[in-house]
């Protein structure tokens, strides 16, 4: 074989690869552009759409909240508590100064800053110009909740506990606020979450208001409130909602939850709950056992 028609053969193979490399990129082009246009029209089969999904957070941290609207020292105490068993980076006190004069950090359109305090502020006329369909706080928490999400923005975390005032851990915070595998990953847990049913017909189903009222009340959730957990999605969800729904926050949260198809609700376990109900003023026994009770209220 000739030199000349060796150099030839050698051009002609180096051609042909760089043809089939070329053919081979367009073609990976054109299915990514294929595959975009397809999510680009793929519609969620749940029953309602939000405004924005924000994407799961991959980072696992948890973040603990005290509520509370007495900045007195029963209150300040079991916040201490809670910073001493959780550390105190993780834990926060969100104190509802409306008839009171309190310090803190403001959170309504503020977002948290290096330095600043994890003793938080909110007032009931806040929560109304967050939505118009707030009513006040003891019936729809979750408008402070969400709020306070939203100040949270720029710290890295999935999950966040909000824990009420008389709602006691009697032990180790660690261990009260442990879970089973089954629930880690839930979007949100509370206490007694549950669909409706006929035993449960004189519950408070009704209370719902804007778009989310037009659900049938088969198709709604209820929940008790004192200890609650959200993921940091499921929070700026609420964030979204609150122009168009709210309600009753122990049927709202879990009934928008249920219609939202990447969010998933879990009942935190009565068996590892102390007496656990809505009124009254438990006594704590006298041995720790590392259980919630409710209510505790001195």
């Amino acid at each position: 074989m000739s030199k000349h028609l060796a150099a030839f053969l050698g051009c002609l193979l180096i051609t042909s690869i760089v043809l089939l490399l070329s053919a081979g990129s367009s073609l990976r082009d054109s299915g990514r552009s294929a595959g975009a246009d397809h999510k680009g029209v793929h519609q969620r089969p749940s029953q309602r759409q939000l405004s924005a999904e924000v994407p799961r957070q991959a980072h696992n941290r948890t973040l603990y909240m005290f509520r509370t609207h007495a900045g007195n020292q029963f209150g300040q105490a079991r916040y201490e508590q809670m910073r001493e068993q959780l550390g105190a980076e993780s834990v926060y006190l969100l104190l509802d100064d409306t008839h009171q004069s309190a310090q803190g950090t403001r959170i309504a359109g503020h977002v948290a800053g290096v330095g600043d305090s994890h003793r938080l502020l909110i007032n009931e006329s806040e929560c109304s110009s967050a939505s118009s369909l707030h009513t006040n706080m003891y019936h729809m928490p979750h408008i402070q909740m969400a709020l306070a999400n939203k100040y949270l923005q720029p710290v890295v975390f999935s999950y966040i506990w909000f824990v009420e005032w008389d709602a006691v851990c009697h032990g180790d915070y660690g261990e009260c606020f442990s879970l089973p595998d089954a629930l880690q990953g839930k979007d949100f847990l509370a206490v007694d979450v549950e669909p409706y049913s006929e035993r449960l017909k004189g519950w408070r189903w009704g209370e719902l208001v804007g778009e989310l009222s037009d659900l049938p009340t088969e198709s709604r959730w209820k929940s008790f409130f004192p200890v609650v957990r959200f993921s940091k999605t499921f929070l700026a969800n609420i964030s979204t909602d609150m122009a168009s729904s709210s309600g009753f926050s122990e049927v709202y949260v879990p009934t928008l939850c249920s219609t939202l198809q990447s969010c998933s609700l879990g009942a935190l376990p009565r068996r590892e709950l102390g007496p656990f109900g809505a009124s009254g003023n438990l006594t704590l026994p006298a041995l720790a056992d590392d259980k919630w009770y409710h209510p505790v209220k001195y």
